[in-house]
């Protein structure tokens, strides 16, 4: 490798000439080096062999931090922060190298930002210039502005847990009670002497349920049932949820029932294909006499559907993450990630 930079590229083949290749899978583990690093002082360069790069790759990689070691990059750091410092080296030297045509870039190094989680990236960067600024009094800052940027350093609470406090809600937790009716399991220190196990009356289920209107139109994809599905069997089944009601909605409404909350993930089968009109569900539910009044429905979505309006029933809306609704929704909005 080294002869191959001194004969095609003599500028970086003078630095490769001092540099120590050391390919060793466990010393990447130890150091937690993912595909390459260099060290300067000794004069060492790390490749993982457990990154599989063919040929061009390596060569890339190499000269990429031949270059970070060779231009100081490390001792000119000084005060700048070491991520954003390193991010902007990355940059500039992955655009010199690709203007050199030296090996192939890997994907997603072209975009230093490929493997980062964008918007952790610019919290981070608007957090710490906030402190940089405060710090140094520079200047005035808008309320507004020091208020949003404080509410980005706190990452947003994931679709599932704002799901299952949205069935917080709507299902407080029932009281459960001693009964010998079924006993349960006698300890093996006092066998002769039966024990009572906890059971929920008949009278607290009574009414405790809730609609689920999904989506089965072509669009859907059957991952996204599957989460969708999943979730909603595990809330009600925690929160003593005995059924569900179950419609499904493409071209026409199909009333499944009461479902319990173990076969809506399990056993529930997509009747149609259609295009979708989720309206018809919504009403099938209002005007069922066995459905009460007060409970709750849950919209199962992609976004390709119909405006849906609902009078004054709780309502909430699962969707994909990126997905829109073409309405404003009056309830509240789950997105599935």
């Amino acid at each position: 490798m080294e002869q191959w930079f001194i004969s095609s590229y003599p500028l970086l083949g003078a630095i490769a000439a001092n540099f120590k290749l050391i390919e060793d899978t466990l010393i990447c583990q130890r150091m937690e080096i993912t595909i390459a690093a260099v060290s300067p002082a000794p004069s060492e360069i790390y490749v993982n062999p457990a990154c599989h790069l063919d040929m061009e790759e390596v060569r890339f990689v190499m000269a990429h931090e031949f270059l970070h070691a060779a231009l100081r990059h490390d001792a000119r750091q000084e005060w700048r922060d070491a991520y954003l410092w390193n991010v902007a080296c990355d940059y500039v030297i992955n655009h010199w190298l690709t203007e050199m045509s030296v090996g192939d870039i890997l994907p997603g190094v072209r975009d230093p930002l490929a493997d980062v989680d964008l918007d952790a990236f610019y919290r981070r960067s608007l957090a710490q210039g906030l402190s940089y600024h405060q710090e140094q009094g520079r200047g005035y800052l808008p309320e507004g502005l020091i208020e949003e940027i404080r509410a980005l350093s706190h990452p947003a609470i994931p679709w599932d847990v704002e799901l299952a406090r949205w069935f917080d809600e709507h299902f407080t937790p029932i009281e459960k009670i001693r009964s010998y009716a079924r006993p349960s399991r006698r300890q093996s220190s006092t066998p002769d002497i039966p024990r009572p196990n906890w059971v929920v009356s008949e009278a607290a289920l009574d009414g405790r349920t809730f609609g689920v209107v999904l989506d089965t139109s072509g669009s859907m994809e059957r991952g996204l049932l599957a989460t969708a599905l999943g979730a909603i069997a595990s809330y009600s089944a925690a929160r003593d949820v005995p059924a569900a009601r179950v419609v499904f909605c493409d071209a026409e409404a199909y009333d499944a029932g009461y479902m319990k909350p173990e076969d809506i993930a399990g056993t529930v089968k997509v009747k149609g294909r259609g295009g979708t009109v989720l309206q018809p569900g919504i009403n099938l539910l209002d005007k069922s006499e066995d459905f009460p009044k007060d409970a709750p429905i849950l919209i199962i979505t992609d976004g390709y559907c119909d405006k849906v309006i609902l009078h004054g029933r709780e309502h909430a809306y699962l969707i994909p993450a990126g997905a829109t609704l073409p309405f404003v929704p009056k309830g509240k909005v789950f997105r599935m990630r």
